[in-house]
């Protein structure tokens, strides 16, 4: 038998094939291994209000297949790579939505940054010739949690500055341990527990946010609105940045992600996602999330099932007070300085499946429930420390 080298017109077309076939199967592999460094979805990093530390361990399965790291112009970031961290400084200019991007074997992983809302607010006390020892702010933004912030004594004026985020917030002041209401404050509200307590508004933002709003959706792509002038916007599919393509007709802002801007590897899962962020001067727009179908946006919501976490239609259950199946197992705290709604009130496990066998929560086309805990809990009652010093039992099951 004679060996003969193939012809010109064969050989080119075979080795074309060949390299085709090569081809695949690196992006398979990196598909595969793209998957199982990064199983899910890199969910935004709220950054701090200065100085943000990032594991990298959050991110990857293995930080040491991390090559480099590109970061934004907008922040100072540092890398240490014995540590897998990663250090974020923030600077005045930062945007509302900037990206880190961690880079494994040629493929950029996009991690979306979202600067603090947080502003430093300045609480002030004049004691009016008074003398303290400690001066403290127990309120919502501390948890009620006196020693987290401790005034300082500035001549004869106490003062201390808080983080907060936009918001509103319930707050008492703490003089040598004695909590009352801020006399420099009018504004206050019932704390639904026989008392008040002052109130402090933290700036409560603007109603001129970015607002996203799906248009049309195909298999093939869809399009959205971005209403009051964004500065920028991102879009992902799973933790890639893919583009998006303006179809503004000038009198809004339009915008278009098709399936074939999406890269090969969609078509190998059975589930990915499209997320689109955006934001402008008055902060971040609402995130809009589109389901995958082997690389066809879904359109139905048959495709869609309970397994898939963002499908879940989640109802809260805090078993205590939700349905008691079996009041032989009622076990109420025996005090007399105890309050009958702060009592047990004797919901347990088998009132939960009473109600699931009685086709309750399909009534309410629930799929998941999310229970409060169930573990043991104080049999006696306990007293809270602030005024006014009432009684309370375990029956939300958070004291274990």
């Amino acid at each position: 038998m004679k060996l003969r080298l193939a012809g010109k017109q064969n050989f080119y077309p075979s080795l074309a094939l060949f390299l085709f076939i090569v081809f695949v199967v690196s992006c398979f592999q990196k598909a595969n291994a793209q998957s199982t460094q990064v199983p899910n979805l890199i969910a935004p990093v709220q950054l701090n209000i200065d100085t943000t530390i990032l594991n990298l361990n959050d991110f990857f399965i293995d930080p040491s297949k991390i090559d480099s790291i590109t970061f934004s112009n907008n922040y100072k970031g540092h890398w240490n790579k014995d540590e897998f961290t990663v250090q974020i400084v923030a600077g005045n200019k930062l945007p509302a939505l900037t990206e880190l991007t961690l880079w494994s074997s040629s493929v950029p992983y996009a991690v979306l940054l979202k600067r603090s809302q947080k502003k430093v607010y300045e609480f002030t006390y004049n004691p009016r010739g008074k003398t303290y020892q400690s001066v403290q702010l127990a309120g919502e933004m501390n948890d009620w949690t006196p020693k987290k912030n401790n005034f300082k004594p500035d001549g004869n004026i106490w003062k201390a500055q808080v983080e907060l985020n936009p918001g509103v917030y319930q707050y008492q002041l703490v003089l040598d341990g004695k909590w009352q209401l801020d006399p420099a404050n009018k504004d206050s509200a019932d704390n639904n527990n026989g008392g008040f307590n002052s109130i402090f508004k933290a700036g409560t933002g603007s109603d001129k946010k970015v607002v996203l709003t799906t248009l049309q959706v195909t298999k093939k792509g869809f399009t959205f609105s971005a209403e009051n002038n964004y500065k920028e916007v991102f879009a992902y599919w799973q933790n890639y940045r893919i583009p998006v393509s303006s179809t503004n007709d000038g009198s809004r802002n339009d915008m278009e992600v098709r399936s074939e801007m999406l890269p090969w590897e969609s078509t190998t899962m059975k589930k990915s996602f499209i997320r689109v962020y955006a934001y402008n001067d008055a902060g971040i727009a609402n995130d809009l999330l589109i389901p995958l179908a082997n690389g066809e946006i879904i359109t139905d919501a048959k495709q869609l099932d309970r397994s898939d976490e963002h499908a879940m239609s989640i109802y809260s259950i805090l078993v205590d007070r939700f349905y008691d199946g079996d009041s032989s197992n009622d076990q109420p705290v025996v005090f007399k300085d105890l309050k009958p709604k702060a009592n047990y009130f004797g919901g347990d496990l088998a009132g939960i499946t009473d109600k699931l066998k009685a086709g309750y929560f399909d009534s309410l086309h629930i799929n998941t429930l999310w229970i409060s805990p169930i573990l043991q809990n104080p049999e006696g009652a306990y007293r809270e420390f602030p005024e006014p010093h009432d009684w309370y039992s375990g029956y939300h099951g958070y004291w274990p």
